[in-house]
């Protein structure tokens, strides 16, 4: 069980405007960042942690203990203490009862007691479906050399991107990607590797969390898909970068909190994290205040300088459910994609095909179109329009009026995702030895996550602090440095993901000039997005 703690009386306030401080360009305090310590300082409540342990103790519960940094208190016990002490109906979470809400914000059981594991990992997987970007395999395995035309490859991206090297030469340029329940295979990445011809010292990847088991991955792909292509994509962009596996156990229903409280207790975390995984906003995991803890530890980990990165989704404005049921469609943003304080990233499509007379302009990706899924976006349900993009909104709200879908089919004055999009459709993919094409937003959002690592490798080779929370700046920059940014003007996100005559919706956003809802406010020229950030970081003195 895992219950959070209450930050004491004002932090909470003091942690965002802090984090609006040391991520907004134009603040004397950009770059800022906070340590662990100082965040600490700032946030903790030992006094309320330790009333929590003692109230759980109390009432039987056993093995309890505060984090180290007093943000939450684990325990476990059996269903009969959890139903005496906090309610039947506390599963998976609850809001703290009268004599504890004082001290926490909510409470998630989901761990609190286990039953011997009456579910394997693959039938866990079977229910995470919809969750899962890009787990479909297309095309057939090869087992020879990267397929030749077609795809979207290292050097496409490099070519597009204006990614003139993709060595990371400053150790403190690290990068992580998070798993729900899947492994990769450590010899499929040397494999991958040495079929792109990447230099042979590069770092092996790291692992955190529950075990990796790369014996699945030859057995059966789809169990190792989705890690081996957010590894394959971040270490190769990135190259030289220590990238960490972080995976966390598919039979935790709070596998997102969960990581976040791994990574949130790490002196030093990586800086850049990528999180290929989503659910729909109004997901019950989301309920009780979860998904304002969430926002906060997000915002938390900004304040120490770290990236948080998340794919927008496969699945347009309708969102997975409706990928085999139209009677599900409607505006159904996807959550953590709408926290106002991660970076959302769509997809796109177009310069990957080599066919004669067919067009490389880079557009939305769209199943319709023939990209596989449909790029994710739309507006949050709970969280308002952050200042960062209130211009950028603004400007879609106002010049697409004519075209927008009816009003009351969303909240024009929520969060607006995604923030940025790049190629999200067929990426080569070693697994088990042998090469599958995957499309989904899960390939687009490792490979700005490999971005922002080069951006901070630039950074603290120039004795910067890196990048954090990447949103002010980038839409800053948006406005100062347009050219920075590569606008998508075409694709419509209302069709779900699929291989073939997809579900599509009625409504749904178009792409058109500057920000939308569709690609966010484009791909990116990375040499002058990397030469502004240089130019932000040069404004200001940091001691």
């Amino acid at each position: 069980m895992l219950v959070a703690v209450r930050q004491r009386d004002g932090s909470e306030a003091a942690v965002l405007e802090t984090l609006h401080k040391v991520s907004d360009p134009l603040s004397t305090s950009y770059g800022r960042h906070l340590s662990l310590a100082q965040l600490d300082a700032l946030s903790s409540n030992r006094e309320g942690a330790e009333a929590v342990a003692a109230w759980l103790a109390l009432r039987g519960f056993a093995g309890v203990a505060p984090t180290a940094n007093f943000h939450y208190v684990r325990a476990t016990a059996t269903p009969a203490i959890i139903a005496e002490s906090l309610g039947e109906e506390c599963l998976p979470t609850c809001v703290p009862p009268a004599a504890l809400a004082a001290h926490a914000r909510t409470v998630a059981t989901w761990a609190a007691a286990r039953h011997g594991g009456d579910e394997s990992r693959r039938s866990m997987r079977d229910k995470r479906q919809g969750e899962r970007r890009g787990q479909r395999i297309l095309g057939g395995g090869g087992g020879g050399g990267i397929y030749p035309g077609g795809n979207t490859t290292l050097s496409l991206l490099n070519r597009r991107y204006a990614i003139a090297s993709n060595r990371v030469r400053n150790l403190g340029a690290t990068q992580a990607v998070f798993a729900i329940g899947d492994n990769f295979d450590p010899r499929d990445i040397a494999q991958y590797r040495a079929d792109l011809g990447l230099p042979s010292d590069l770092p092996p990847i790291t692992t955190a969390g529950a075990n990796n088991f790369p014996f699945e991955c030859p057995a059966d792909p789809n169990l190792c898909l989705e890690s081996s292509l957010d590894l394959e994509v971040i270490s190769s962009i990135a190259q030289g970068g220590n990238t960490t596996f972080w995976k966390e156990d598919a039979n935790e229903q709070g596998f997102f909190y969960e990581w976040l409280v791994h990574v949130a207790a790490e002196p030093n975390p990586p800086l850049v994290l990528s999180l290929s995984y989503d659910l729909l906003e109004s997901d019950p995991r989301y309920r009780d205040g979860w998904d304002v803890q969430f926002n906060l530890e997000a915002a938390k980990l900004g304040v120490r300088g770290v990236s948080l990165v998340v794919a927008s989704g496969d699945d347009g404005v309708a969102g997975y459910p409706a990928r085999s049921n139209a009677e599900l469609c409607g505006f159904h943003p996807s959550f953590p994609s709408s926290s106002p304080y991660v970076t959302s990233v769509g997809g796109t499509m177009g310069p990957e095909h080599l066919d004669p007379g067919a067009s490389t302009e880079e557009v939305a990706c769209t199943s319709d179109g023939g990209g596989l899924i449909t790029s994710g976006g739309g507006f949050s349900n709970k969280w308002p329009t952050p200042s960062y993009q209130a211009t950028a909104v603004a400007g879609f709200l106002r010049s697409g009026a004519g075209a927008l879908p009816p009003a009351s089919l969303f909240n024009a004055s929520g969060r607006a995702y995604p923030d940025v999009a790049l190629l999200a459709h067929n990426y080569p993919t070693l697994v088990g030895g042998k090469y599958y094409q995957v499309s989904g937003t899960s390939a687009s959002t490792p490979a700005f996550a490999a971005l922002l690592t080069l951006l901070n490798d630039a950074l603290l080779g120039a004795g910067r602090p890196p990048v954090g929370f990447v949103n002010p700046a980038i839409y800053h920059i948006a406005l100062s440095a347009p050219t920075a940014f590569h606008d998508v003007t075409n694709g419509t996100n209302n069709c779900c993901a699929a291989i073939a005559d997809p579900i599509c919706c009625e409504h749904g956003f178009d792409a058109q000039a500057g920000w939308d809802p569709v690609a966010g406010l484009g791909s990116v020229d990375f040499g002058k997005l990397k030469a502004a950030f240089l130019s932000l970081a040069n404004t200001h003195t940091h001691t």
